[in-house]
């Protein structure tokens, strides 16, 4: 008779992490940042019995990838839209509980500074969620400080997450071409916010200048000494100047022209 073969305990713990790290991957790929969150929660929880740092650190950067991946596609769709949508409660509670998640790991860990980075991530999420809910109850429009106050939380969500990693393939870096066809659609869409009859009174001047300044910071317009950054950095000024002088004619002008460069 063939006595059972014993399975070493190692062995054991290192393919239930590859297993759910590789379920985490799969999901972030998927853009199913729910399941993605919950397999995080998932290794989490595996984590409290297992005292390799491997596997402790791999397991970190999965739950940070999950939640930089959230963020970056909330920013984009909040831009995309325009505003601010109840639909996309779901991806602020993913970065509810991602941060939390790391809020876990970093206590496992003793980490201070990586636990107080991550509540500020949760205060952020926290914020995010609470306005997302204000719209639960059917089409609001959004107000300029909204959409500001909202992107401004995923953009502070961002760069914490970003010093939570040293893995180059979670963080958000540098403008790519897919965010710089988004930025001129954004810019196209911004002009829906004027409005060609008595334009001062009824267009939306303040929400238009809140979305060029996102746009711009997308694909990084501000940054010094990026060769490909400054031809258009001179058109966002131009707009920005047509916008803050409520001039309609000049505003569409320069937008049109924006979106046309940045579509180019």
């Amino acid at each position: 008779m063939t006595s059972p073969k014993t399975v070493d305990p190692r062995d054991a713990a290192f393919q239930a992490v590859r297993t759910m790290l590789t379920s985490i991957k799969k999901a972030v790929q998927r853009g199913n940042f729910q399941e993605a969150s919950i397999w995080a929660a998932q290794a989490v929880e595996g984590m409290h019995g297992d005292d390799d740092h491997q596997h402790r650190a791999q397991v970190y950067t999965a739950v940070t990838s999950v939640l930089i991946a959230s963020a970056w596609a909330l920013k984009r769709a909040v831009l995309r839209g325009s505003g601010l949508f109840a639909q996309l409660t779901p991806n602020a509670e993913v970065l509810l509980k991602t941060s939390g998640q790391l809020c876990e790991l970093a206590r496992m860990q003793n980490r201070e500074l990586a636990l107080g980075i991550a509540l500020v991530i949760q205060g952020f999420a926290t914020q995010l969620k609470d306005a997302l809910v204000s719209h639960a109850a059917g089409y609001r429009y959004t107000k300029a400080d909204e959409l500001d106050a909202a992107l401004n939380a995923l953009d502070e969500i961002l760069s914490n997450a970003e010093r939570l990693t040293t893995d180059d393939n979670t963080r958000g870096g540098s403008a790519t071409i897919s965010d710089t066809k988004l930025a001129g659609t954004v810019i196209s869409n911004t002009q829906s916010c004027l409005s060609r009859i008595c334009s001062r009174r009824f267009s939306d001047w303040q929400k238009a200048q809140v979305l060029v300044k996102h746009a711009e910071k997308l694909v990084g317009s501000d940054a010094d000494g990026d060769a490909q950054a400054k031809p258009h950095a001179a058109l966002f000024e131009r707009v920005q100047a047509a916008l803050t002088a409520q001039d309609y004619s000049t505003s569409t002008t320069a937008l049109s022209q924006l979106a046309a460069a940045l579509s180019a």
